[in-house]
């Protein structure tokens, strides 16, 4: 075995298991501005985030309420 992967991140429980770091590079390539990936990421990611912020915060704040109203009371 060469080695472990703990995923991404810089916690300091991962230094237990090893002596050293190694910086992870994500490359995305397209062939021009109409290839999907180029697109996605100059235009398309942007645009959604800035667009859909809102609503998923939302979203994402009823699901919780929703949770809750489920949880059973632990009196």
């Amino acid at each position: 075995m060469k080695g472990v992967d703990f995923l991404l991140g810089d916690e300091p429980y991962k230094l237990t298991w090893a002596n050293q770091s190694q910086q992870v590079v994500s490359v995305w390539a397209g062939a021009g501005k109409l290839s999907p990936s180029y697109w996605w990421f100059s235009e398309g990611k942007p645009y959604f985030r800035k667009r859909f912020a809102g609503d998923l915060l939302r979203a994402k704040a009823l699901i919780q309420k929703a949770k809750r109203k489920l949880r059973p009371s632990q009196n």
